[in-house]
């Protein structure tokens, strides 16, 4: 039996491992990034080039879903900056519909919420708990 998501894509295409974090294209086609420690510049870049690479084989706009429930603290100012920046130049290779993330503490979402702010990024929210996340992420645009 071949083990396909609804993305359409084999599972084993659509998994990779770095260090502090995966991406993987979860049951539902939705793009899922979970980080697990602290990530540095080289880190956020990988994970941001290997998301591409799994959302570039998905046939519509990628649903992303960034899990930081295991994340520890977002360190300096001169960090947040430098994702800020590789956030605006991944938006321009990369469509997506919708991103949610979820998890972390108070100092993860306050940060979440000043990236998002600062990078001008539209569609994308925070949400404490991944349950809210994919719900969101499911919905249908009401326009």
């Amino acid at each position: 039996m071949v083990n396909i998501n609804k993305g359409n894509i084999l599972k084993e295409d659509s998994e990779i491992k770095g260090r502090g974090f995966t991406v993987f294209l979860n049951d539902d086609g939705i793009l899922q990034v979970d980080i697990n420690e602290m990530l540095d510049e080289r880190g956020v870049a990988e994970l941001v080039t290997n998301a591409i690479e799994i959302a570039k084989k998905l046939s519509n706009n990628a649903k992303i879903l960034v899990n930081m429930n295991m994340a520890p603290h977002i360190p300096s100012i001169m960090f947040r900056k430098e994702v800020i920046k590789t956030l605006k130049n991944t938006i321009k290779e990369l469509t997506f519909e919708r991103v949610a993330v979820c998890g972390g503490g108070t100092i993860q979402k306050i940060v979440t919420s000043f990236i998002i702010t600062a990078a001008r990024l539209k569609n994308i929210k925070y949400f404490v708990n991944e349950e809210e996340a994919v719900k969101w992420l499911k919905e249908e645009d009401k326009k």
